[in-house]
């Protein structure tokens, strides 16, 4: 049993990876060159690395221009095995113009992974190469046909062919007020034996009225087929179809009222050549009614009704042998249908010239049922959300905000098997903050926040010690500060303390008992310093202090069970060259001390640099 489970996990992973490889797709041409950059960056964070390439450039002449886009990317895990990943993407093209409205164009694009974090181990190649032709028949239209030749290598198997491509593009067509915008690409691989496709396409069209009245229709369709290789070298297809249609209306009942409603139907198949084809339908419904006053006042209520059917098609059913009816199968079972109702309530209110209110609430339900007698996992779900915030300005350099954040969640399972996870769960938040700004180089900022977090399950008292409550609070200080001594040099104080508590709970008695008890402090001196006045270019130092300790029990039974603490230099250099290139560089290194542990040093940095040009 254990080989078979193995087996069929390492199946899953594999796919996974080839499937997350097999998208030979590429942005389109025009995207490549909107945006020149250069981007490095390098992460080290005790024992894993991060290595990070992006650059996306072009050449442009009197009849000719050339682009390339590359973006790398690259983990390493140093362990007794040493994990590495990475994935290497590079596209690039040249395009003649012969005329205004006709450039024939070339394409070249190369895709590699290799992973072996995961239990399938993928290592894996896409390269391909296309010519084609860039043409505008209309002022608002634009076509791309191609065609070229992959490669492609997954699993040691060596898969070539044909491949096509078209991409249509009419980015805003404005036809007697009706604004439309086409977006659509298709294109097949011919790998034999495999057949890879991506074709999707977006269609929107918009009318406006008077003021913010308007009516917008979009229409949207992809397929998208992937075939892999499994580890005993059959191949695995994957077809998927969505299709979706919007239509919304917003209607401007007066400068101070608007309307909204919006509807939505997504159909959505997935077929898998060795599994069950799921097949999903989804509708959803919006009204919204806005109502403000200029910037000073503005209130909205929604509501929000989705309806989500699933359906899983097995490759085989069976019979009733006395009914002559068919019976359902292992993927049958998984038939779901869910029903969500939301409305929600937000709304700004100023109270006076230094007093502001702000109020965002919510309340849902969900309806979560299965066909299926031998699915337990029928439930509702109930959930309330309020929050409210406030903003008080005591004086013109200092103000107070204080926010507050109540949820409620009540899971109910319905059938007896699955009652006993019937539960709430109640999180409390209060956080009040204090900013204070008397001059430029002076700048002051404290939080305190009180967290409280609490699940009840339903049963507690008749399933006596087989299900606990238990309870979740926290409390925590944060101050900041920063202050500047010259124009080039200026100090800086971070610090941070937190006091957390889990236990068990009994909610009738509202009595709970301490299981664990964690206090964490945070340390930050720094002090900055600006070579030059224009401030691109800072240099940091500091010293970072880390503490934890974690107890059992409370009061006289309090006892320690561990501590942690490091502590250590940290520097962070920015350096501005010109208005176009940045280089950061940040880092700090840490002594770590634990009992009856060895001492243990670690180095930690990050780098990054940035060109636009």
């Amino acid at each position: 049993m254990r080989r078979v489970f193995v087996c069929i996990l390492c199946c899953w992973s594999f796919a996974k990876g080839q499937e997350r490889f097999s998208s030979s797709t590429f942005p389109a041409i025009d995207s490549l060159h909107k945006m020149r950059r250069f981007s490095f960056g390098m992460e080290r964070l005790f024992t894993t690395y991060h290595w990070n390439v992006f650059g996306n450039f072009d050449v442009t002449g009197e009849h000719y221009t050339f682009g390339m886009r590359e973006d790398f990317h690259s983990t390493l895990i140093r362990s007794k095995r040493h994990l590495v990943k990475d994935e290497q993407s590079l596209v690039s093209f040249l395009r003649y113009a012969v005329t205004t409205n006709y450039q024939p164009q070339l394409l070249v694009s190369s895709f590699l992974v290799s992973d072996n974090q995961t239990l399938g181990i993928t290592n894996a190649s896409s390269n391909g190469v296309y010519a084609g032709v860039w043409s505008k028949p209309a002022p608002f239209f634009t076509f791309e046909p191609m065609v070229g030749y992959r490669y492609e290598v997954q699993k040691e198997h060596r898969d070539k062919g044909v491949s096509y491509r078209l991409v249509l593009n009419a980015p805003r067509n404005d036809v007697e007020g009706f604004i439309s915008t086409l977006d659509a690409q298709f294109q097949r691989d011919n790998l034999t034996p495999r057949v890879m496709e991506n074709h999707r396409a977006n269609v929107l069209l918009e009318k406006s009225f008077e003021g913010r009245t308007k009516n917008t229709v979009g229409f949207s369709f992809l397929k998208n087929r992937r075939e892999f290789y499994f580890p005993n070298n059959t191949i695995e297809s994957r077809v998927e179809h969505w299709y979706s249609l919007t239509d919304g209306l917003d209607y401007e009942v007066s400068p101070k009222i608007l309307l909204s409603v919006q509807g939505n139907a997504l159909s959505r198949t997935i077929e898998r050549s060795s599994e069950a084809t799921v097949e999903e339908l989804k509708l959803e419904s919006l009204g919204e009614f806005s109502y403000s006053i200029r910037d000073s006042f503005r209130t909205t209520v929604r509501i929000h009704y989705a309806e989500r059917g699933e359906t899983h098609i097995g490759k085989k059913s069976s019979v009733s042998p006395l009914e002559g009816i068919p019976l359902p199968t292992g993927e049958q079972i998984q038939d779901n249908v869910s029903k969500r109702t939301m409305l929600t309530f937000g709304a700004l209110l100023p109270l006076s010239l230094s007093d502001e209110l702000s109020l965002q609430s919510s309340a849902s339900v969900l309806r979560y049922d299965t066909p299926s007698i031998e699915n337990i996992e029928d439930r509702d779900e109930l959930m309330y959300a309020v929050s409210l915030a406030t903003l008080h300005r005591i004086s013109p350099v200092m103000r107070l905000n204080i926010r507050t954040d109540v949820t409620a969640t009540h899971l109910v399972y319905l059938l007896a098997q699955r009652s006993a996870n019937n539960l709430w769960n109640r999180t409390l938040r209060l956080a009040p903050s204090v900013f204070y700004n008397p001059v430029a180089r002076f700048s002051f900022a404290s939080t305190f926040e009180v967290l409280a977090n609490y699940t009840v399950y339903d049963y507690e008292e008749q399933l006596h010690e087989a299900v606990k409550s238990f309870s979740f609070r926290q409390v925590s200080f944060l101050d900041s500060m920063t202050y500047a001594l010259t124009n080039r040099i200026a100090l800086s104080w971070f610090s941070q303390f937190k006091l957390s508590l889990r236990g068990e709970l009994r909610w009738n008695e509202f009595t709970e008992k301490p299981i664990n008890t964690y206090e964490e402090q945070t340390y930050i001196p720094q002090i900055r310093f600006f070579p030059a006045e224009h401030r691109h270019t800072s240099l940091t130092t500091g010293i970072r202090y880390f503490k934890r300790l974690q107890f059992s029990g409370s009061g006289a039974n309090k006892q320690l069970q561990q501590s942690f603490f490091t502590v250590g230099p940290l520097a962070s250099v920015h350096l501005g060259i010109g208005n176009r290139t940045t280089l950061t560089f940040y880092g700090w290194y840490e002594f770590q001390v634990e009992p009856k542990t060895p001492r243990n040093h670690n180095t930690n940095l990050s780098l990054q640099i940035n060109i636009q040009y």
